[in-house]
C-alpha cells in the first residue's frame, strides 16, 4: 500500500531525519514546531499522527522523545 505525503508531512519527516543526525536523539514538539515555524504544537501531533498512520515513524507516549523513523518511508507528496 502506497501512502501519499502531504508537502508539510514530507518537510516533518525531512526535519527529523535531519534532527536525527545532528542530536542523536528526537526531538520534542516544542522543537518541532519552532524548527519548522508551525503555529502550535497540535499542529506538529496532527502530522505526526499521519506519519505514524502512513508508517514512516513510531512514537511510544510515556516519554517526549520517543519518535522513531522507521525503515518504510513512502515520501509521495499530494
Amino acid at each position: 500500500m502506497v501512502t501519499r505525503l502531504t508537502t508539510k508531512q514530507v518537510t516533518l519527516l525531512n526535519f527529523l531525519s535531519e534532527y536525527f543526525e545532528r542530536n542523536h536523539y528526537a526531538p520534542t514538539y516544542e522543537e518541532i514546531r519552532v524548527g519548522l515555524g508551525w503555529s502550535s504544537k497540535s499542529l506538529v501531533d496532527y502530522h505526526l499522527t499521519a506519519l505514524e498512520k502512513a508508517g514512516c515513524i513510531a512514537r511510544e507516549f510515556a516519554s517526549p522523545r520517543t519518535i522513531v523513523l522507521t525503515d518504510s518511508i513512502t515520501t509521495q507528496e499530494t
